[in-house]
């Protein structure tokens, strides 16, 4: 057993040190490289964020050879510990920026101060190192939505843009430990008369219940950071450990053409002149920063902030997020048992890191469901099932900022403890509850965000939520579900009516309130229409372009990763033929 435990170490620990020089060769040696030679010769593109939307752009925009392209990452290189699709091994602090939002009024009532822990990555692959490797593909009607909304033009067929999963890896050994519980799902919506969706773009049109394959690159979660830039370019340059603070403007012109950044590692600022573009792809809440901060906001905030004007934008003065409840699960067959039993074995630990393959490889994620609780023909609700504390309940609930007390409520008897669960997430897409996003000065020269989403403020979201927990009990009721011995185990939440089986509308909508916490999607900080054109361009400013999901006027109904890697598609076209780059 001491060898087995010797031999596992020492093949974690190896993995630990190889993985950032594997994945990305061409990237880890700006780190130690000199910034001031660096930053000497202007660039072309400059792109602030390396996620998917960033990544993708860099890898188009450099494909040629003949324009200077610099990528900007505040974080550095990912460890191993975030690599493993099956399960987030490690602790997550060194690769994400530690947000809370402000006090909830009417939701978080079990996080400590009502506040919510804001997963927002800082490492390269931007948020993908801390997102679901489950593949849910874009939809395009997206575009459409929001460029009927916005009066934008362009944005009607994305057909051609869209993200081909062919592309990567998705591991098929293995998958015969997870096949009784996929089965078990699909077989759960057939029975509640529910479509079993074969191909995945059909779920925004149909809706219904799906597997979803993996995200995984050379066997690990895809990071798109390691895909587009992994490969050293002599015209791509990637810096970690650096944080673009504010634009250069031309005198009193509206025309950008450089920034200043700070050396997170030294604390040393730099200029960096742009001959074309600055493009933003830092996500809703570091885009929104870097140009309220640059003076590109509303007139009263930047005048409360003492920050000198250059545009009256709203920028912030909206914000969207996804909302969830988490559920636990408990199913007393043997497939449940037999999962349980492989996670903790030290053969499949080993399978992994010797090989990339086994259940490690693979996503958690059992299966999904697009559900319409209103039958208005899209999407509203989305399930996910998949294990839960897989690090441990005291940790999954640290994690999420819930009260001590919150464990006791969800396992009073103790059967929890020490043991991996399944758990069952509801999510509103499409939530109505409008948020902001602003800065508060620090020091002298920082300023920190400030979030408030202001989760569940607007009644039709806990309306529709119930109605995903109602959902959610008559499908544990069909028949299958019953020979499985599938329960929900609702949290005993005192200031909350009594929970009976089925549980009725007072004690659903107080668990909204009390459990809800992030659906992890935050966008509109930057809306194409008000912030920025049909270009993605900054309103009535040259040299600026902003490419995330920033600009999404409302949350999408499609995966994330997906949509943005269209979007950045798109983006890539519409700079490319307006600089007529053909080299």
């Amino acid at each position: 057993m001491l060898t087995t435990l010797l031999t596992l170490a020492s093949l974690y620990s190896s993995k630990l040190s190889q993985y950032p020089h594997e994945m990305f060769p061409g990237i880890t040696e700006t780190v130690h490289r000199k910034l001031d030679d660096i930053f000497a010769v202007p660039f072309d593109f400059v792109i602030v964020g390396s996620g998917y939307s960033g990544s993708l752009l860099a890898r188009r925009l450099a494909a040629n050879g003949c324009q200077r392209i610099l990528v900007l990452e505040a974080g550095g290189p990912p460890d191993f510990d975030t690599a493993v699709p099956f399960v987030d091994l490690g602790n997550r602090s060194s690769v994400e920026w530690n947000y809370l939002t402000t006090s909830q009024k009417r939701a978080a009532l079990e996080m400590v101060d009502h506040k919510i822990h804001l997963r927002v990555a800082k490492a390269l692959g931007g948020n993908s190192v801390l997102g679901s490797s489950a593949y849910v593909p874009c939809n395009p009607d997206d575009f459409r939505r929001w460029a009927h909304a916005t009066g934008s033009k362009g944005w009607e067929d994305m057909d051609r843009y869209m993200f081909k999963l062919s592309a990567t890896e998705d591991p098929k050994n293995d998958e015969n430990l997870l096949e009784p519980l996929k089965l078990l799902w699909l077989h759960a919506g057939r029975s509640g008369n529910h479509t079993i969706v074969e191909a995945e773009q059909d779920i925004f049109q149909k809706g219904g219940f799906f597997v979803p394959r993996t995200l995984s690159y050379r066997g690990t979660k895809l990071n798109p950071a390691a895909v587009y830039l992994g490969k050293e370019r002599p015209n791509l340059v990637v810096v970690c450990h650096a944080e673009a603070v504010q634009f250069h403007q031309k005198g009193g012109s509206y025309s950008v053409n450089g920034l200043k950044v700070r050396d997170m590692l030294s604390g040393n600022v730099y200029d960096v002149n742009v001959k074309k573009e600055i493009i933003l792809a830092a996500g809703a809440i570091g885009t929104a920063k870097l140009l309220i901060q640059s003076g590109y906001g509303p007139l009263d905030h930047l005048k409360q902030l003492h920050v000198p004007v250059r545009k009256n934008l709203p920028v912030g003065v909206r914000m969207y997020d996804r909302v969830s409840v988490h559920l636990p699960l408990k199913i007393s067959n043997l497939a449940m048992k037999a999962l349980l039993g492989h996670i903790d074995s030290k053969s499949t630990l080993h399978e992994y890191l010797t090989h990339g393959k086994g259940l490690l490889a693979n996503t958690s994620t059992i299966g999904v469901a697009m559900v319409d609780t209103d039958k208005s023909g899209s999407p509203d609700i989305m399930l996910e099932l998949k294990p839960a504390a897989l690090t441990g309940l005291k940790r999954m609930m640290n994690d999420e900022n819930f009260k001590t007390e919150v464990e006791k409520m969800l396992d009073p008897d103790g059967d929890l403890q020490n043991t991996v669960f399944l758990e069952i997430v509801i999510t509103l897409l499409h939530p109505m509850s409008q948020g902001t996003m602003w800065l508060w000065r620090q020091t002298e020269k920082e300023f920190v965000p400030r979030m408030n989403p202001s989760y569940l403020t607007d009644a039709r979201d806990v309306r529709k939520l119930s109605k995903g927990v109602k959902f959610v009990e008559k499908l544990l009721d069909t028949v299958v579900m019953k020979q499985a011995g599938a329960s929900l185990l609702y949290p005993k939440i005192p200031s909350c009516p009594t929970v009976k089986l089925p549980a009725n509308d007072g004690y659903i909508d107080c668990l909204v309130r009390h459990m809800a916490t992030t659906g992890e999607h935050l966008t509109s900080t930057a809306p194409i229409g008000s912030v920025v054109d049909e270009n993605l361009k900054l309103k009535r400013v040259r040299g600026v372009r902003i490419v995330d999901e920033s600009v999404f006027p409302t949350t999408a109904t499609g995966g994330m990763g997906a949509t943005l890697l269209a979007l950045s598609n798109r983006a890539a076209d519409l700079i490319r033929n307006e600089h007529d780059i053909r080299c």
